[in-house]
């Protein structure tokens, strides 16, 4: 989910939802042109629901998420993380990052 805040309120996610709401058919920004692999579909949920508890920057920018966002999240899930499996959610996060502040 794109958490860009728009200028009219709401973010681009939700802009999204409203598209697919009304047309029935996903926004052709909202496709993903990258296929995750089935044995790794797990680590991409668990970077979208760790990447939900993200703080927006003042100006409306992404922020990296805090490790101790992720710790929270692993502690309430129960979930204890391999190092590799950490490792990919940062790589993720960097990515998410960089692309967000790119548009």
């Amino acid at each position: 989910m794109l958490m860009r805040p728009l200028p009219e309120g709401g973010t681009e996610g939700d802009a999204l939802k409203m598209y697919k709401r009304r047309t029935g058919r996903d926004h052709p920004d909202a496709i993903c042109p990258v296929k995750c692999p089935p044995s790794m579909a797990y680590l991409w949920s668990w970077f979208w629901q760790v990447s939900a508890g993200r703080s927006i920057a003042a100006m409306g920018g992404v922020l990296p998420i805090p490790p101790s966002e992720i710790l929270a999240w692993a502690q309430l899930r129960q979930v204890t993380f391999e190092v590799w499996e950490l490792e990919v959610l940062n790589r993720l996060d960097v990515a998410f990052v960089r692309m967000a502040s790119k548009k």
